[in-house]
């Protein structure tokens, strides 16, 4: 899971830095053809996440005996302030908890899509176009400070993304997206399916995640994210050595500007 949002995150982030004004423009349009809920009103939001699996996991690998209904309670404050509870475990296990909440902050780019144009800079790009009314935005990093040093975007004439391949010195790293108008989108797009094909030495990691949708208050969030990912080491024998895993998280109890992630994001500055 935390290959699919370090790829996600990095490539994203990657976009932005361009002194093209065609390949801003570009993004820019791209970001107007995407939805999200903090575009139509979305102040304050809370919601619970529960993973597959995470309470007998959580018992056989850290023989936790005392655990109830273990699961996220994650508090969102506009424009983007964070804050995730581990509920169910035991006082205490600071250390397990913190690393329990990446599985799930990992995920809240679903929750609520941020602006590309809102992230960091620092690539150059330039823009060509190739066959299929299909533009490719070329960006480099000139200051070889970066994890990617190099990264393609491949956009339609609608401004959607079609897919984005990164290049860095461990290796490649190719993503692509389906995605879709709903009833509760405002004729924006939804992203319902992200593909990523990653190679490293000779090592294949491919994963799908496939998000649902719900509707609350007006506004459209994942119910579900469904993940499966295969490692395959890629070998000249026939007999490939694959190995796949799934991760399923739920996502209920939504509270759309209630006031109630201000307050506990209140109560956790005047404590500190």
């Amino acid at each position: 899971m935390h290959l699919i949002a370090q790829v996600l995150t990095l490539s994203i982030i990657a976009l932005l830095g361009t002194s093209k004004l065609e390949a801003s423009e570009r993004l820019k349009q791209f970001d107007q053809n995407q939805y999200s809920p903090s575009k139509y009103g979305l102040k304050d939001l809370t919601f619970e996440v529960k993973i597959d699996g995470m309470e007998k996991d959580l018992k056989e690998r850290y023989a936790l005996t005392k655990v109830n209904d273990p699961r996220f309670k994650v508090y969102w404050l506009n424009p983007g302030r964070i804050e995730i509870e581990v509920l169910g475990l035991p006082p205490g296990f600071t250390n397990l908890k913190n690393e329990l909440k990446k599985l799930v902050v990992e995920r809240i780019e679903y929750v609520v899509p941020q602006n590309l144009s809102t992230r960091l800079r620092g690539y150059r790009f330039d823009e060509k176009k190739i066959k299929n009314d299909l533009v490719v935005l070329e960006g480099k990093d000139e200051t070889n400070t970066k994890a990617i040093n190099k990264i393609d975007v491949v956009l339609n004439e609608q401004g959607e993304i079609q897919s984005m391949k990164t290049t860095s010195p461990s290796g490649s790293q190719m993503v692509k997206f389906e995605s879709s108008k709903k009833s509760w989108s405002h004729s924006k797009n939804v992203i319902d399916t992200v593909n990523i094909s990653a190679v490293t030495g000779i090592q294949r990691n491919t994963t799908e995640t496939k998000i649902t949708y719900i509707s609350k208050d007006g506004f459209g969030f994942p119910s579900s994210i469904a993940t499966e990912t295969t490692i395959e080491a890629m070998t000249n024998t026939e007999a490939k050595n694959k190995v796949t895993t799934s991760a399923n998280l739920y996502f209920s109890n939504y509270e759309v500007n209630t006031g109630n992630a201000q307050k506990f994001l209140i109560g956790i500055d005047e404590n500190n």
